[in-house]
């Protein structure tokens, strides 16, 4: 099964569980600024004449603010992944490299016991360095994905989050012809973070 599937699916799920509600308080702790590093791998695939198999993992980061409404907690998020590289499907040259991500998201989740379950909706933007044509180019597109994350101690936390991106008419957006008619940037990330 797809990030992308796995995706809908939970943050659907996510919604069923926040309507129904939970028994489970949010903690003081939960409302204000947060920040944290992540570990993350992404992958995707851009098509450009041909399909590129875009792969890369490394460290990045990422901030963020919580509000506390019940059971309910709301925020927002920007995350910034590590690069990433995209060579032809089953092929070794790298066509385009150091490809990178910021991430912009609205998020919405619940407390259950000491762990913050969650759904993510936002805006993406992103460039890359052609190695074929030569310059820099960038990228656009719709946001969604899930995670969790579980308190250690008063302020601290670790968690898992998963953030797929579709950039269908962005991947190139140079003046040339060479446009992406299907794309997409998946990302999956171990975190630790600290509330503030």
């Amino acid at each position: 099964m797809s990030t992308k599937i796995i995706a809908k699916s939970v943050l659907a799920s996510a919604v069923g569980v926040l309507a129904v509600g939970q028994e489970a308080e949010a903690g003081p702790t939960e409302s204000g600024f947060y920040g944290g590093l992540s570990f993350n791998n992404t992958d995707g695939r851009a098509w450009q004449y041909d399909f590129y198999d875009i792969s890369g993992s490394g460290v990045g980061g990422f901030v963020g603010y919580n509000h506390v409404m019940g059971t309910t907690v709301l925020g927002f998020e920007l995350s910034k992944p590590a690069g990433a590289d995209a060579k032809p499907n089953g092929g070794d040259f790298t066509n385009y490299s150091n490809v990178k991500v910021l991430d912009l998201r609205g998020r919405i989740g619940t407390m259950v016991g000491n762990v913050h379950l969650y759904g993510s909706v936002g805006w993406s933007v992103g460039s890359y360095d052609d190695d074929y044509a030569g310059g820099s180019r960038s990228f656009s597109g719709l946001n969604y994905g899930f995670g969790a994350e579980m308190d250690v101690g008063q302020n601290a936390f670790v968690g898992l989050d998963v953030i797929s991106r579709d950039i269908d008419d962005d991947w190139n957006s140079a003046s040339d012809d060479y446009g992406a008619d299907s794309s997409n940037l998946n990302t999956i990330s171990l975190r630790v973070g600290f509330r503030f």
